[in-house]
């Protein structure tokens, strides 16, 4: 096929916490001073951000990690094999803004996700702030520092956005200003499990089921990138919103009722146990081997907590 007749799809995904190289202390949000004002805060974040020499950069692709960015992975091989398709995938990051995979960038945590150590902000208002600062820092040489930018380059593409109920209304503005300049509603879809999100973009909003996962598989944290991989595989034809809804419907259809594992619920202290035991056998062991031993003892965490606790028994370790 004529590769200047390929239908564009620009997928835009989200950043992940799980990394193949650590954080410097500066570059993790926790350890911004507390300036009261969120713009003062951004600008202090950028600096440090581009003062990271180009030998501590890595690429976004190969920073990220974990089971959702697998699935990330395994769409981008699949687009490699569909020639009726030019898929662009960028990368929404609280910690450097929209960027493309191959953006050299140092580790960092940052994250628009409420309860982490490093979060942003748990206003809603101040999230959407520091999306738009962000777009601002020259970070390697994309042409487009947000997603309405991508709308408006080429309003005839089609713009496939998933992500967590934190980060959509993170980019809530910029997705309703990307509204504005795409040339069929029909060409904008948001992929989510849960939440509503804002005034006119909840029309756009394609709803994914638990239910899915007896088909894509995968644990909840990865539906949307399993389900994504899943529409690029076998529907590439088929990625504006009515396809995409049509696809979507057939595949719950398809999906037996998804039975969540019976698991005693275990309090904070029993976590750390399980978790100081495990690190006593193996200093080195991850946090996502731990959680899924503990998961099969028969034991409920839910993974943010679990991450959390996590996190608390690694340092006190460290320190001592």
């Amino acid at each position: 096929m004529d590769k200047s007749r390929r239908r564009t799809v620009n997928v835009v995904v989200t950043c992940t916490a799980r990394k193949s190289a650590s954080a410097s202390a500066q570059l993790m949000v926790r350890n911004l001073p507390y300036t009261g004002d969120i713009s003062t805060k951004c600008e202090l974040w950028k600096e440090r951000l581009l003062s990271v020499g180009s030998d501590k950069r890595l690429p976004a692709f190969d920073l990220y990690q974990g089971d959702y960015w697998a699935n990330i992975r395994r769409m981008v091989g699949a687009v490699q094999t569909k020639s009726c398709i030019d898929v662009r995938l960028w990368i929404a990051s609280a910690g450097c803004g929209l960027i493309c995979p191959s953006t050299l960038i140092p580790p960092y945590s940052a994250t628009f996700a409420p309860y982490g150590a490093d979060t942003v902000s748990s206003e809603i208002g101040e999230l959407r702030q520091w999306w738009k600062l962000l777009s601002s820092i020259r970070i390697g040489n994309e042409a487009h520092r947000s997603i309405s930018g991508l709308a408006s380059e080429d309003p005839e593409s089609l713009l496939l956005v998933t992500g967590s109920p934190a980060y959509l209304q993170a980019m809530a503005d910029d997705l309703q200003q990307a509204v504005s300049k795409i040339r069929h509603g029909a060409n904008l879809t948001i992929l989510c499990r849960r939440g509503a999100l804002p005034g006119e973009l909840e029309q756009f909003k394609v709803h994914l089921t638990a239910n899915m996962r007896s088909v894509v598989g995968g644990a909840l944290i990865s539906l949307s990138a399993r389900v994504l991989a899943w529409l690029v595989c076998n529907h590439p034809l088929a990625l504006n919103r009515p396809g995409i809804e049509t696809a979507l419907r057939q595949l719950n259809m398809d999906s037996g009722e998804f039975v969540v594992p019976k698991r005693k619920r275990a309090t904070d202290e029993e976590i750390k146990d399980f978790i100081s035991d495990r690190i006593e056998e193996d200093i080195r062991v991850s946090r996502s081997s731990v959680l899924t031993a503990f998961r099969r003892s028969g034991n409920a965490a839910e993974e943010k907590r679990f991450q959390m606790l996590f996190r608390e028994v690694k340092e006190k370790v460290n320190v001592a």
